[in-house]
């Protein structure tokens, strides 16, 4: 699937990598602060970093005010970006 569509990750940049670090997969993707950024005919893997310059140190599997509010703000994002008729498809994922 990964390889016909278009992708567009929406969170923090510092999450991603993390994420990256912990499963020892690195994952190509073009890294954009807003969504006017993405040309799907330059990559079709994107970041979208909504972490603008916050770097918040979050604790593996722990719940906090803050990573709540990022997943809020991700979510709000990705729901206007849906309705704008930018994205197609949502997929959530923890």
């Amino acid at each position: 699937m990964t390889k016909k569509a278009n992708i567009v990750i929406i969170g923090e940049k510092q999450v991603f990598e993390s994420g990256n670090s912990i499963t020892g997969i690195s994952h190509n993707v073009d890294v954009v602060e807003n969504f006017e950024q993405i040309d799907f005919k330059k990559s079709d893997r994107f970041l979208l970093d909504i972490s603008k310059g916050k770097n918040h140190k979050y604790k593996l599997a722990e719940p906090s005010k803050e990573s709540g509010e990022s997943v809020l703000e991700a979510l709000d994002l990705a729901l206007t970006l849906a309705k704008e008729k930018k994205l197609m498809q949502l997929i959530l994922h923890q």
